[in-house]
């Protein structure tokens, strides 16, 4: 268990120890083990002193997305608020508090709360933008454009996932894109623009053959 060595370390030794298994927990969620990482998690916390009050932020945060993938979006929704309460409140860095504040803006999209999730996502774009993270704007981007495109404001939507579509061409991710290109496409669509939405599935497609994402080219063919 991680508090029966981590509690024998010194105080320095063991901040920096709970860090490296904060990391362990996110790639456990990027894995999709959701529940691993969970367990991972709270054994964590059970060993952080209250005074690290930025890495127990950065710990609810990590939950609150383990939860979302695991499927309880209520539950990702509390800890969500808890985290973004606990960035603000303990003057937490501001890559801190954006990715609290992105991970909200997400649970709120998945529970269908589509106005709140674009006010979220909103800040956090702002944040990134100021910032010059071409990456993160980009994924904010494509998550703002589809949020946008469920309120049915189909050009904001739009213009959105433009950018999103921009910046993950410069940043060179063709998974990330062919997503992108996708919603991108189902929104043309909407709008009525049936042969440009097409060739955004065919570029779609390609991109993900590109990249090998089975997963991805799925969808796209779904699509098609």
């Amino acid at each position: 268990m991680v508090a029966s060595w981590l509690e024998l370390l010194p105080p320095s030794e063991r901040q920096s120890r709970l860090r490296l298994r904060l990391w362990e927990a996110r790639i456990l969620v990027r894995l999709g083990q959701a529940s691993r990482a969970l367990q991972l998690i709270g054994e964590i916390i059970d060993v952080t002193p209250s005074s690290a009050a930025v890495l127990l932020a950065e710990l609810e945060t990590l939950r609150a997305t383990a939860l979302r993938v695991k499927g309880d979006v209520r539950s990702a929704l509390e800890s969500c608020q808890r985290a973004v309460d606990m960035a603000t409140q303990g003057n937490a860095p501001i890559d801190v508090v954006a990715e609290a504040q992105k991970q909200l803006g997400q649970a709120l999209f998945a529970a269908g709360a589509f106005a709140e999730a674009a006010q979220e996502l909103r800040a956090v774009l702002d944040i990134y933008e100021r910032r010059g993270d071409i990456e993160e704007a980009a994924f904010v981007n494509g998550c703002l454009g589809s949020v946008l495109g469920s309120l049915g404001r189909l050009e904001e939507s739009a213009t959105h996932l433009e950018h999103a579509r921009q910046q993950w061409k410069k940043v060179g991710n063709a998974k990330e894109m062919s997503w992108v290109l996708n919603n991108l496409a189902m929104t043309y669509l909407q709008m009525g623009q049936r042969d440009l939405a097409y060739e955004l599935l065919l570029e779609s497609l390609a991109k993900t053959r590109q990249g090998g994402h089975e997963r991805a080219e799925a969808y796209a063919l779904v699509s098609l």
